[in-house]
């Protein structure tokens, strides 16, 4: 038994590279690709805080970039993106904003509509709406619009873009005029 130990020693000292470990019975697995936020849940959740719901700590716990027509109007600091009151009283310097004076809230907004909203990862697609979109220059983004408007007089969309991990980087409101 001692010499099969020193005949072992001996060839690891002649050859120091270890044998290749057996095949696994395991399959590898490449690295994952980061995998899209959940667009609809976040513009559900943001929804339901719009309406007096509890906010997604999540989604909302960071600075967030407000827009009014694709315009970059204010930035809430993070600590006060949980508060419906940060959202409110946006004023560009021009004092209106498609055929309304001021102020103005994406959050206001859907509180104040009462019916259905839809929930979706399209543009806002209305041919009353002139402004820019976060379409084509945010990667994720979700519409909230209401569900079935067509008039130039009642659709809106608030437009939501969130990070790769889901968080809320800014939140666009779009009004339509004729």
């Amino acid at each position: 038994m001692r010499l099969t130990l020193v005949l072992l020693s001996s060839l690891l000292l002649v050859n120091p590279t270890p044998a290749s470990p057996a095949p696994s019975a395991e399959p590898t697995t490449a690295p994952l690709v980061q995998a899209q936020p959940d667009l609809v849940r976040a513009g559900e959740a943001f929804l339901d805080f719009a309406r007096g719901g509890a906010p997604d700590q999540h989604l909302l716990r960071h600075p967030v970039d407000l827009h009014l027509g694709g315009r970059l109007v204010h930035t809430i600091p993070g600590w006060r993106a949980v508060h419906r009151n940060s959202y409110g009283y946006l004023c560009p310097t021009s004092r209106s904003y498609a055929a309304y004076t001021c102020p103005f809230s994406p959050v206001r907004v859907l509180l104040r509509h009462r019916g259905p909203i839809t929930v979706t990862t399209r543009a806002p697609e209305h041919p009353c709406v002139h402004d820019r979109t976060f379409a084509g220059w945010r990667s994720h983004t979700v519409t909230l619009a209401p569900t079935g408007t067509t008039s130039c007089l009642d659709y809106f969309a608030v437009e939501l873009a969130l990070s790769d991990d889901g968080r809320l980087e800014a939140v666009n409101l779009l009004a339509a005029e004729p």
